[in-house]
């Protein structure tokens, strides 16, 4: 449960493996996403959606930093705009760090959240080579330009 810049205190859960939900506590207002493409219609074919498994708010850009992954790859992060906590982000609206800081995706296996800081967002990933997890900065300019 965290503070929202507007001022109200938020929990984010799921109710499945897949979406999420977000309840605001003042309130009691909860707001449930799951994808369309996890339960498709008849005939059309499920995709996989990034699992979120942890998330951590910062007050001072309204980006949230989600911990998950894709069923059966690697942890990942993923970036969303959480200026308006009860109104969904689909999943194109999502992004994932891992396009940022291993875009080949061969440096890192897991890429980790550590922490927001004034100007950036720090990640940590373990290295392929060496098996060391290793920091890693993503400018909040670039986070919002990419987004």
């Amino acid at each position: 449960m965290f503070r929202h810049r507007n001022g109200k205190h938020y929990l984010i859960f799921r109710t499945e493996l897949y979406g999420y939900s977000v309840l605001e506590v003042e309130s009691g207002q909860e707001m449930h996403y799951v994808p369309a493409c996890v339960h498709p219609e008849e005939g059309q074919k499920a995709e996989e959606v990034f699992i979120w498994t942890g998330a951590d708010y910062d007050p001072h850009t309204d980006l949230l930093a989600v911990i998950g992954c894709i069923w059966a790859c690697p942890y990942s992060t993923i970036v969303l705009d959480f200026s308006c906590p009860l109104q969904p982000q689909p999943p194109e609206r999502w992004l994932d760090l891992r396009h940022i800081v291993d875009p080949d995706d061969t440096r890192f296996d897991d890429i980790e959240f550590v922490r927001w800081e004034s100007d950036s967002l720090v990640l940590r990933g373990c290295d392929t080579e060496d098996g060391r997890w290793k920091e890693v900065r993503v400018p909040v300019e670039q986070l919002r330009a990419e987004l």
